[in-house]
């Protein structure tokens, strides 16, 4: 009888964290290679999986790799791993492998909240039914050049938050392709009248998403970023004056603004990546949308520290 892989005798390697580290990115790899620990993470997650999804047949160091191949770099590795939504994440991998049951599962389960997340844009009957049909092609049938689209749920938010993303995207793609397609009656005033409602949509949808990002990225800011970015950005400091509290020159102030403002904007990217289930693609295209509320959040940031 083979052995369970969740308990490996201390001499022998752990087939689970092979499996993984093997799949992982060489940064993920490195900061997890000997952590006692990984083996009982990944065991509690196959665990997780195998019990929501008995029917599905869990094949354990399988399901390790795909999750190694998809687990993002971060400072805490160990933790990103531990709070993977294991069971969506294992619905997912087991639909990428064409697996029928599997894919019956999220038809059955999912895919109405595609049609409800496009209903709720205030479309009609017709073009929902478009974009539902663009969906199951994507995630559940694929082409010969593309797989599976649901290969790029991550597991880093709820499945169900990635499908309404991605619903919002394919409604947006097919408006793009086909503006009058709904609305041929519509002037160009008129056009331009809906499509901002569905951007307001989108707003609306993920602000609060976003705005827990931000904080969380503020928090992640060194104590002297914090300081510059509200003596600048928020009481209306100049930086010759911050130049001269800090007792630096004007150029070092510069460059530490620059520095502040990239690494709020990465971390506010990586934390709604991480709640939304998003790739980078898709968390670009978000704060594209989302600009002003950056701003504006930028401006009022001296009221989250």
């Amino acid at each position: 009888m083979p052995r369970d892989p969740r308990h490996p005798h201390a001499d022998a390697p752990s087939p689970l964290s092979q499996a993984f580290l093997a799949a992982a990115r060489p940064s993920v790899r490195r900061q997890l290679a000997g952590a006692g620990e990984l083996e009982q993470v990944l065991g509690r997650l196959c665990e997780a999986a195998g019990s929501a999804w008995p029917q599905l047949g869990l094949e354990p160091a399988l399901f390790a790799a795909y999750v190694g191949e998809r687990l993002p770099e971060s400072p805490k590795p160990l933790d990103a791993l531990g709070s993977l939504h294991a069971t969506d994440l294992f619905l997912a991998f087991e639909c990428t492998r064409k697996n029928s049951r599997a894919l019956a599962e999220l038809e059955r389960r999912i895919i109405p909240d595609v049609a409800r997340t496009a209903r709720e844009m205030g479309e009609t009957p017709a073009f929902v039914d478009e974009v539902r049909q663009l969906l199951c092609q994507a995630l559940l049938a694929g082409t010969a050049d593309r797989p599976l689209q649901i290969a790029n749920y991550s597991g880093r938010g709820a499945l169900s938050s990635w499908l309404k993303s991605t619903t919002l995207h394919a409604a947006a793609n097919l408006r793009r392709r086909e503006p009058r397609h709904e609305h041929p009656d519509l002037d160009d005033e008129a056009a331009g009248v809906v499509a901002d409602v569905e951007l307001q949509y989108i707003k609306a949808r993920y602000r609060g998403d976003f705005k827990a990002s931000f904080r969380q990225a503020l928090a992640d800011l060194s104590e002297r970023e914090r300081n510059v970015l509200r003596l600048h950005a928020v009481q209306g400091v100049r930086m010759d004056r911050i130049a001269a509290f800090y007792r630096v020159d004007d150029s070092t102030v510069s460059r530490w603004l620059a520095k502040a403002r990239e690494a709020l904007l990465a971390s506010t990217r990586a934390h709604l990546g991480e709640r939304l289930g998003l790739d980078s693609r898709e968390v670009d295209s978000m704060l594209l949308l989302l600009r002003s509320d950056l701003d504006a959040s930028l401006v009022k940031f001296a009221e989250s520290l």
